[in-house]
């Protein structure tokens, strides 16, 4: 285990009495998996589930897709509404923690000023949208539903967008933008889209997707000023161009929510540090989800996994640790994306393998993404069906003839099962 969480972190020295409190910071994916995991696992104490967005919780991914083409999409709930009441989840909308007392195991809710006690307390804060240097106005940001209906409202009236950021967000937005026939620009500085995340043939297809479908791609663009252009647009410059925009969307990442596990006194480094089963370095309080850091046993160094999928398992997870539950977290990371009508997944970490191997085509079909020999990610386009089977042979560290992988002829279940018996 990296970091300062200690190999004595990994049993508890306390039980989760069966009538306590558990109190979750944060109603995303990872906060409802979480509530939804104590439930299952027979907990009957009490669960707050605190928010600091107002309503029910809703899912993110269709926010820069579905959501930003219609007003008539529907929202997308991560659980039904009765569910809450059924289950005896007290949702508690529209209150932030201010305030973590670790000694006296007590938190103060938003401006209220309440004090509650609780038994466990885990913080899925998830992440914000980083915003650019100076804050400029006439920028917009896609974090949140209030967010997606101010752009798309903005969309509707505007006949080009430029796309600060050519990761999932920027291109999920220039695709919407480009299908809904607006003049589109991406403007990043990096020299291939998605470098974070895909390996570089990846990249190399998204960008042929986009420049077919009409999106200008200006990478490697060096330093970006951004400002106001007085009409409700922005002028976009970079280096001795300028780009102006009827819309100008920023999609440039986003940052922990740490703040309050830092006030704390938890460990922080890039997210709250965790050990496998998400605890923090302080007794009783846990975190999962974006915020989290965690010791990834198959890659060997900390991760802060920023998806859907991953949130909701890791939530689970860490709930089941609650209940006594001493497994540590090694799900290979997974996420998706759906842009011009392709579908792309990835599995593990593919952005900085040195070899990759394809079973099918790039139209239709699977990469592999060794690094030293080890298979490290695998990257599906509209082939999403080899996800599983790939994930397992990534969790495996499986290493060999990469050409073992490729013949179309045989299902990848079929090729997996047959090599991890060997391995």
């Amino acid at each position: 285990m990296s970091g300062p969480l200690g190999e004595e972190q990994r049993e508890n020295r306390w039980s989760l009495p069966a009538t306590g409190t558990v109190l979750i910071v944060g109603a995303g994916e990872a906060g409802v998996a979480a509530a939804a995991a104590l439930r299952e696992g027979g907990f009957g104490g009490h669960v707050m589930l605190a928010t600091d967005e107002a309503g029910i919780p809703y899912e993110r991914p269709p926010l820069s897709k579905q959501q930003l083409k219609s007003d008539d999409e529907p929202e997308r709930l991560i659980r039904p509404a009765e569910w809450f009441a059924a289950e005896r989840i007290e949702l508690i909308p529209n209150t932030c923690i201010s305030e973590i007392d670790p000694a006296a195991r007590r938190a103060r809710l938003g401006d209220s000023g309440q004090v509650v006690s609780y038994d466990a307390l885990l913080l899925a804060t998830g992440a914000r949208a980083r915003r650019l240097q100076g804050d400029p106005a006439g920028v917009h940001y896609l974090r949140t539903r209030e967010d997606a209906a101010r752009l798309r409202s903005a969309l509707r009236a505007a006949r080009s967008v430029v796309v600060l950021g050519g990761g999932v967000i920027g291109l999920e937005v220039a695709s919407t933008a480009v299908e809904l026939g607006l003049d589109v620009t991406v403007i990043d500085p990096a020299p291939r889209l998605m470098h974070r995340a895909v390996a570089p043939e990846i990249s190399a297809l998204l960008a042929d997707l986009h420049r077919a479908a009409g999106v200008t791609l200006v990478l490697e663009s060096g330093p970006i000023a951004v400002e106001a252009d007085g009409r409700g647009g922005a002028l976009v410059r970079v280096g001795e161009a300028t780009h102006s925009a009827d819309v100008c969307v920023a999609g440039i990442g986003v940052i922990p929510n740490d703040d309050l596990a830092r006030a704390a006194g938890c460990a922080v480094d890039n997210g709250v540090v965790v050990d496998g089963c998400g605890r923090t370095s302080l007794e009783r309080i846990y975190a999962a989800g974006d915020v989290a850091s965690f010791h990834h046993p198959t890659y060997g160094h900390s991760l802060r996994v920023e998806a859907w999928q991953h949130a909701g398992r890791h939530g689970a997870h860490v709930a089941r640790s609650m209940l006594g539950i001493d497994d540590a977290y090694a799900e290979v990371p997974w996420f998706w994306t759906d842009q011009l009508e392709t579908n792309i997944q990835v599995a593990g970490l593919a952005a900085d393998c040195d070899q990759t191997v394809w079973r099918g085509t790039s139209i239709s079909g699977t990469a592999f993404h060794f690094r030293n020999g080890v298979l490290r990610g695998v990257s599906t386009v509209n082939n999403g069906r080899d996800i599983r089977p790939s994930s397992r042979l990534i969790a495996s560290g499986w290493r060999g003839d990469s050409r073992l992988l490729t013949d179309p002829t045989r299902p990848l279940g079929k090729i997996a099962s047959d090599l991890l018996v060997e391995f």
